[in-house]
């Protein structure tokens, strides 16, 4: 039997639904799980992480009693990259309220993670490049919360238990952004059109020409409240434990 979504131009299926733009992405694939009778346990994704995972995370950042704030200051889409001086100015707020805080990207990030690192105050950790997928988990798991763009770690960090403050371009809010709000929150730009030509974003892209951020409206002082919300409320519940 074959199952899954269906543009009109596409392959027959045994059972399909209509392909559509815009919904988000976790409901379509239950849906399509649906259609052979797979009934979904919950909307989150969960993952195991494993001593392995643990283990590389230790390896790489040694843990201390701060409650650990990962940063993430990288989009594969330029659009939904937020100015690295601002994660700054919440990385140093945080910072000052107490938080440990560790910069990860991949190697090919490590540019851009420098320019973080250099409006950071303190002891950041620079991780960029030296963490595979499953030490990223391990350290994600220990973090208290992570902050950053919408990108995969900000998922990963969902997906392990962990806290997240995700700026959010409003065209991917809907498709990729997190189902519940109490430990996820999503801070989003509303922006359709490009700050430097005007080109509609849903409808041209632009990117080949230049670069440009379509969410950059988004101030410090809205990500720093969510990310003090969910800093103190995280801590305070890891304290009780």
């Amino acid at each position: 039997m074959t199952a899954g979504s269906r543009a009109p131009d596409a392959a027959p299926l045994d059972r399909t639904i209509p392909y559509t733009g815009y919904q988000h992405e976790t409901l379509r694939f239950l849906e399509v799980a649906g259609l052979v009778g797979a009934t979904p346990v919950t909307l989150e994704p969960c993952m195991q992480v494993t001593a392995d995972d643990r283990a590389e995370a230790s390896a790489a950042l040694a843990e201390d009693d701060r409650p650990l704030v990962v940063l993430h200051p990288g989009a594969n889409d330029l659009r939904r990259r937020w100015p690295v001086e601002r994660l700054a100015a919440v990385g140093n707020e945080l910072t000052r309220k107490g938080a440990r805080l560790a910069v990860v990207g991949t190697a090919t990030e490590q540019p851009l993670v420098d320019q973080l690192l250099a409006g950071l105050e303190g002891d950041a950790a620079d991780l960029a490049g030296r963490l595979g997928l499953g030490g990223l988990a391990g350290l994600l798991e220990r973090a208290t919360l992570l902050v950053g763009n919408d990108s995969g770690p900000r998922h990963l960090a969902a997906a392990v238990g962990t806290a997240t403050v995700a700026i959010f371009w409003c065209a991917s809010l809907g498709t990729y952004g997190p189902l519940y709000r109490a430990r996820h929150r999503a801070p989003t730009s509303w922006r359709l059109h490009c700050p430097l030509c005007g080109a509609h974003g849903l409808q041209q892209d632009c990117r080949a020409r230049h670069e440009a951020s379509f969410v950059a409206d988004i101030t410090v002082d809205e990500v720093l409240a969510e990310a003090l919300d969910l800093l103190a409320t995280e801590t305070a519940e890891a304290s009780a434990r």
